[in-house]
């Protein structure tokens, strides 16, 4: 986690994770708690916008994220 924490694109990553889990749980537990069940259609338009600028800031840092992953050297 040392190694992780030192890299900018994983603090650039993490807050967005961090919102994309709280949108995820927003929309399971809204669902969950109505009387009467919506189509998903109507249901996933109330979250699209959210969704779409927390997932386009996990795609624009991950290629970054990754190559920094896979430069991390591992000491058996």
């Amino acid at each position: 986690m040392k190694e992780l924490s030192r890299f900018k694109s994983f603090q650039n990553i993490l807050p967005w994770l961090f919102l994309l889990g709280i949108i995820l749980g927003a929309m399971i537990a809204s669902h969950e708690a109505t009387i009467i069940k919506f189509k998903i259609t109507n249901f996933m338009l109330v979250f699209m916008v959210p969704l779409f600028f927390t997932l386009r800031g996990v795609y624009k840092n991950s290629r970054l994220f990754l190559n920094n992953l896979k430069s991390i050297k591992l000491n058996p």
